[in-house]
């Protein structure tokens, strides 16, 4: 698959629980249970989302993104096709060698793994078929868990940006991670 390809035909990725699909405008509502949520929110820095416009505007942003090649968001869809959360590349660098990953869940599914098995099927994607070089994380240094999941997936911390986001009031600082394609492809190897 070329990289012209993917963004034309997102790809749908399968893991044993999850259909990590293409966002489409009818997973606003779904949506919206993740992003208006203040536990979910505060871990990446933002207010929740007040309204399903407000989280429909964000799914027609994320589209407008694919569109311009510069983001790709999927949703996480169980058996049912209900959605818990979505992730996305996007924040491609020159020459599409790099990109960052985003992700959240709705609280109710957190700490059964699926956001494990759904960036994993991402990040195989990213490095398998787009050939990316390179993929990088900035959560919060308050997102704990995020740092884990990280971790687990074989980012490595390369440095802290101290007091950068603003936020309620103050500043978080912001962790950066990192994975390069051949460090995955041990990784990947070794599973």
């Amino acid at each position: 698959m070329t990289l012209d390809e993917a963004f034309v035909r997102q790809a749908s990725l399968a893991t044993d629980r999850l259909l990590v699909r293409p966002v489409r405008e009818d997973d606003a509502e779904a949506l919206f249970a993740v992003r208006s949520d203040p536990r979910v929110s505060e871990r990446y820095g933002q207010e929740p989302n007040r309204s399903v416009d407000d989280t429909a505007r964000w799914i027609r942003n994320a589209l407008d993104g694919l569109s311009r090649r510069e983001s790709m968001a999927w949703a996480l869809a169980l058996d049912d096709d209900t959605v818990i959360g979505e992730c996305c590349l996007w924040n491609f660098g020159q020459g599409h060698q790099c990109a960052e990953i985003g992700y959240e869940l709705h609280s109710s599914y957190w700490r059964r793994g699926l956001m494990t098995e759904a960036l994993s099927a991402v990040l195989a994607y990213g490095f398998g078929e787009m050939k990316l070089h390179r993929i990088e994380a900035n959560p919060l240094a308050s997102n704990t868990a995020s740092q884990r999941l990280l971790l687990r997936l074989g980012f490595n911390l390369e440095g802290t940006l101290r007091e950068r986001i603003p936020f309620r009031g103050g500043f978080e600082d912001q962790l950066y991670y990192g994975l390069l394609r051949d460090e995955w492809m041990r990784l990947s190897e070794g599973r």
